[in-house]
């Protein structure tokens, strides 16, 4: 069997794009154990999707099939809709085979406690120059805003990229387009506040941008 070459990139990480895709489990030496029950079925149905392999077996790891935590989040996503129970992602990497989550799913649903799904709730947001509710943060706009709290005007997730443009550009329209963009995504025309030390977020009516001239 050839060596497969393993990429550094200069940050220290693995090059993922570089690396061959798996073919076969973590579990190589174990028969191959097909679905047996339907839950199992389905379990397989959405692994093969997300992960892009065919024949999972029951026994087969997660992680030795190539899984990591961005795809352990879809499949608990869809577990959700299809199963109608919340399991945390560190009992599925606990649990990381389709026949120990099939059973975290039928103990669940057999208790009817612990990982009930609770519904989203839809927040009304008011109108003029800025939402007059208090919006709590997303756990990830939280982890911003206390990062900005420790270094205050950080750039730790600036993301710079230039792009070259060959022909004409006209940057009255491109910067039209880009205002226009901003005018239907929520997202971006949102700004952090604190209330009685907690942070919030504000939805703003307007947040127009005005490209620099070319100095």
């Amino acid at each position: 069997m050839g060596k497969s070459r393993v990429i550094i990139l200069a940050n220290g990480k693995v090059d993922r794009k570089a690396l061959p895709a798996p073919t076969q489990s973590l579990n190589a030496n174990e028969k191959f154990i097909a679905p047996r029950t339907l839950i199992e079925e389905r379990l397989a149905e959405i692994w093969s999707t997300v992960l892009g392999l065919k024949n999972i077996g029951v026994d087969d790891n997660f992680l030795g099939l190539g899984g990591h935590s961005l795809l352990a989040f879809q499949i608990l996503c869809r577990i959700r809709d299809i199963f109608q129970v919340d399991l945390p992602i560190r009992h599925f990497f606990e649990a990381a085979t389709i026949a120990e989550i099939a059973q975290s799913i039928i103990q669940a649903q057999q208790e009817d406690k612990g990982y009930s799904v609770v519904p989203i709730q839809s927040i009304e947001r008011g109108g003029g120059g800025r939402s007059h509710q208090n919006l709590p943060l997303s756990f990830g706009q939280e982890r911003l805003w206390f990062l900005d709290q420790l270094v205050p005007n950080h750039t730790f997730y600036n993301v710079p990229e230039a792009f070259r443009i060959r022909g004409v550009l006209n940057p009255t329209i491109l910067e039209q387009s880009l205002n226009e963009i901003i005018k239907r995504h929520q997202v971006l025309r949102t700004t952090y506040s604190s209330l009685n030390g907690q942070p919030i977020q504000v939805i703003h009516s307007t947040f127009p941008i005005k490209l620099l001239e070319d100095v």
